[in-house]
């Protein structure tokens, strides 16, 4: 170990090693080797640097560095000379130096020549190692220094690669009734590039209206509904391109082919009209109440009809439904029994499900109200055969006597009934309103002349003619007796002769009186009225007068 100080430049303590001068001739990054000194004073201003270049950069192009790189001169008779000792394998990067001022430059750059160049999507990245060897000679010996750094070179990206599909053929299959704005598939396509350069951009080459891309994910979504019927295959090209590209308005995008196949399904159900015919008259020998058309909108085995059927509302099955000889979307309901609208009055409620043969079978059902038109085939009916009422003798004319309940079972004007007394009324002494039913007196009763009466009464609808139905009741009025009449003797004068001295108790005469009155009213009581005492009495049940 020794120490050296050259020209007042200190160098410390160095390790040198004296090499005699060689007679091969110097290349072009070699350094005279008669030297070597490794001095602490002698360095490059930084352990490392960080520099970029641009991939496929030509040759002679420099690279950037964050900060000057290099060391400082010393000497004015000091040169310095820098190598790429270690790092660039591939030979792509040559140092020079450039002095300014009293500082030494170290510039990278690109060699020429080479046929290969950077890329940054096989090596980004590349560590070498520099050495700055300072020369001084003095006559013919020769004073070496040197120092290493190491560069850090950033290959920077450009946007030179285009974006790859992979696979670049899709094909998908789906259903016609898949929900709108559904996820189909996801396209997806790479691009080496860094930053904005690999981000990608998904479109259709061809606008549609049936289909949308998600710019980003290139998730592919339904955004108007499929018709099997309208289009079973649907090709679309998707284009991928970076985001440098679209920015500078350049770059080839890439593309891809995708297939959508449509499968079919039984997306509707059947669709029942009705054709009805006039209401059945019920207890007519009707055939066909109906004629149904069945329709559905799907096409191929979905869109044929498997069955028409009744599944309520005819418990007691008075209908049917058969399949039109002719047409085969067309059915019949057909009537098997006679109908009575008295069982029935509101009718049948008809419940139909239409049932196609697509895979699954869709069914739908249907109300169809059956009316019945009514046939005057009931009489009407009293809610009694034999009506017994009384009456006193005394109610005076228009007295209400017993309301007449009739009902009829049919309908309209066949339910409408009239009243009226067909007998036993001989002396209009009774009337009848002829809707209501009610029964009145039309005269004064009097018990004493007619005590009893049978009314026959007539209740006849007002169906058509021909058609009307009558029936009839017994109405039997009992007039009950008031004390109304006054008793009266046979006789209003009667003269007795009587001898003198009979004995007490014996008959003189004896009395009678009548009453037109009924029952207790009709009961005589006999008593003498005279205002002075005589000498007979008189029995108060039979009238018997005795002395």
């Amino acid at each position: 170990m020794m120490e050296i100080r050259w020209r007042g430049l200190w160098l410390g303590s160095i390790l040198a090693t004296l090499l005699l001068p060689t007679a091969h001739p110097a290349a072009e990054d070699d350094i005279p080797t008669s030297s070597l000194v490794l001095s602490d004073a002698f360095k490059f201003t930084r352990n490392s640097y960080n520099v970029s270049i641009p991939e496929n950069a030509m040759g002679k192009t420099f690279v950037t560095p964050e900060e000057k790189m290099g060391v400082q001169r010393g000497e004015e008779d000091l040169e310095v000379r820098f190598k790429i000792v270690n790092g660039d394998r591939d030979k792509f990067f040559k140092a020079e130096e450039r002095l300014v001022g009293d500082f030494w430059f170290l510039l990278l750059r690109t060699r020429t020549g080479n046929t290969d160049v950077l890329n940054r999507e096989r090596k980004d990245r590349y560590v070498l190692q520099v050495r700055a060897t300072a020369t001084k000679r003095d006559g013919k010996k020769t004073a070496v220094v040197d120092a290493e750094t190491t560069v850090i070179v950033t290959v920077l990206d450009k946007n030179d690669l285009n974006p790859l599909f992979y696979p670049t053929d899709y094909e998908e299959t789906i259903s016609e009734d898949v929900p709108l704005h559904q996820s189909i598939l996801r396209v997806s396509a790479e691009d080496a590039d860094l930053g904005r350069n690999g981000e990608l951009y998904y479109s259709f080459q061809e606008p549609t209206e049936q289909f949308a891309v998600h710019p980003t994910t290139g998730v592919v979504t339904l955004t108007r509904p499929l018709r099997y019927s309208d289009r079973s295959l649907h090709q679309l090209t998707v284009l991928a391109q970076d985001r440098g590209s679209v920015l500078k308005g350049g770059g080839k995008p890439s593309a891809a082919q995708l297939r959508i196949i449509v499968k079919q399904v039984n997306l509707y159900g059947p669709e029942m009209y009705v054709h009805h015919l006039p209401d059945i008259v019920e207890n007519s020998n009707t055939d066909i109440y109906a004629i149904v058309r069945v329709m559905d909108r799907d096409e191929g085995i979905h869109g044929k009809i498997k069955s028409l059927e009744i599944v309520d509302g005819d418990p007691d099955g008075h209908f049917r439904i058969t399949r039109s000889q002719s047409k085969t979307d067309e059915f019949n309901i057909e009537v098997l029994k006679l109908l009575d609208r008295e069982t029935a009055p509101q009718g049948y409620n008809l419940t139909l499900r239409a049932i196609d043969s697509g895979i699954p079978p869709r069914q739908t059902y249907k109300y169809v109200p059956v009316h019945l038109a009514d046939l005057n085939d009931n009489a009407p009916v009293f809610d009694r055969e034999i009506y017994e009422v009384d009456i006193p003798e005394t109610a005076p004319v228009n007295s209400p006597i017993i309301r007449l309940k009739v009902s009829d079972a049919d309908q309209g004007r066949n339910a409408q009934v009239f009243l009226e007394i067909v007998g036993g009324n001989e002396g209009n002494e009774f009337n009848i309103n002829p809707d209501t039913g009610m029964l009145y007196t039309a005269v004064t009763l009097d018990a004493e002349s007619k005590a009893f009466y049978t009314l026959t009464v007539s209740a006849i609808d007002q169906g058509n003619a021909g058609t009307r139905k009558q029936s009839s009741a017994k109405v039997k009025i009992n007039v009950v007796d008031a004390n109304d009449n006054d008793p009266l003797f046979e006789a209003a004068e009667v003269n007795v002769t009587i001898n003198e001295n009979e004995p007490a108790g014996a008959a003189v005469i004896k009395v009678n009186a009548r009453d037109r009155d009924s029952g207790e009213n009709a009961y005589i009581s006999y008593s003498i009225a005279n205002l002075n005492p005589v000498p007979f009495e008189i029995d108060h049940f039979t009238g018997s007068v005795r002395t």
